[in-house]
C-alpha cells in the first residue's frame, strides 16, 4: 500500500455532500447584510438650465455667496477685481453677463403663463442672443480669445440666484417674478458692462462693449414698460 493510501482519512470526508453544503449555506446566511451607503453621500445635481448654470468651483472662497434657506447672497463685483483683469478676462466676463442674461430670457419662454409676458420672453431671448454673437464675431475678428477666471465665477454665482427664484415659481405668480428679475438683471448688467468698458485697453473693444450697454440700455426700458403694462392690467 502507497504512503498516500495509508493516510487517515479525514473527518470532513465522511459527512455527506449535501449536508456539508448545508452547513456552507448556513454560514452564509449568517453573514451580517452589507452596510447602506452613508447618508452623508452627495445627491444628483437638479436639472439645470443650460451648461454654466453649476457652481463653479473657481470662485475665490472670500467672495463665496451664503446659501442660508434656498437664497443667495449677491455681491457686487468689485473696482479693484476688475482692474486687475486683462482685456481676454474681461470679454469673458461680459461673454458671462450676455449668457445669463439669455438664459433667463429662455425660461421666461418656456414658463410664462401670460400671453404678452410669453412674447416679450421671446423677443429679449432673441435680442441677448443677437447681441451675444455679434460680441463674438467681434472678438474673433480683434483676435481676443476670452478668458474664464474668478470675476467670471461670481458673474455666474449671482445669476444663480435669480435662476432660483424663477424655479421656485409657479403659475402667475411666475410671470410677475420674471419680469422683475429681467429688469434687474438687465439694470445691473448695463451698469456692469459699462464699467468693464472703462477698463479695457483695446480700443475696438471699448467702442463694441459701450455699443452693447447702448443696447442694454434700450433693453432695460423696454422691459420697464412691459412690467408696468403688466402690473396694470392686474388691478
Amino acid at each position: 500500500m502507497s504512503h498516500l493510501e495509508r493516510a487517515p482519512r479525514s473527518s470532513c470526508a465522511m459527512i455527506p455532500i449535501g449536508v456539508l453544503a448545508a452547513i456552507v449555506t448556513m454560514g452564509c446566511a449568517s453573514q451580517p447584510p452589507p452596510s447602506p451607503p452613508p447618508t452623508s453621500v452627495a445627491r444628483a445635481a437638479p436639472e439645470r438650465y443650460g451648461a454654466t448654470m453649476m457652481q463653479p468651483s473657481d470662485e475665490p472662497a472670500g467672495q463665496a455667496r451664503a446659501v442660508a434657506g434656498g437664497a443667495i447672497e449677491r455681491a457686487p463685483v468689485t473696482e479693484a477685481e476688475l482692474s486687475g483683469l486683462d482685456d481676454a478676462h474681461l470679454a469673458d466676463v461680459v461673454q458671462q453677463i450676455t449668457d445669463d442674461s439669455i438664459r433667463i430670457a429662455q425660461i421666461g419662454e418656456r414658463r410664462a403663463t401670460d400671453r404678452r409676458v410669453w412674447r416679450f420672453a421671446r423677443d429679449m431671448a432673441t435680442r441677448r442672443l443677437d447681441a451675444q454673437n455679434k460680441l463674438r464675431a467681434r472678438l474673433s475678428q480683434l483676435g481676443i480669445e476670452a478668458a474664464s477666471g474668478p470675476v467670471s465665477a461670481l458673474v455666474r454665482a449671482d445669476a444663480t440666484a435669480d435662476f432660483i427664484s424663477l424655479h421656485e415659481s409657479r403659475g402667475r405668480a411666475f410671470d410677475r417674478v420674471y419680469l422683475d428679475e429681467q429688469l434687474r438683471d438687465l439694470t445691473e448688467a448695463t451698469a456692469l458692462v459699462g464699467r468693464i468698458a472703462g477698463h479695457v485697453a483695446n480700443r475696438e473693444l471699448r467702442e463694441a462693449l459701450e455699443g452693447l450697454r447702448a443696447k442694454l440700455e434700450v433693453d432695460v426700458r423696454l422691459t420697464r414698460s412691459v412690467r408696468e403694462d403688466y402690473l396694470r392690467n392686474l388691478r
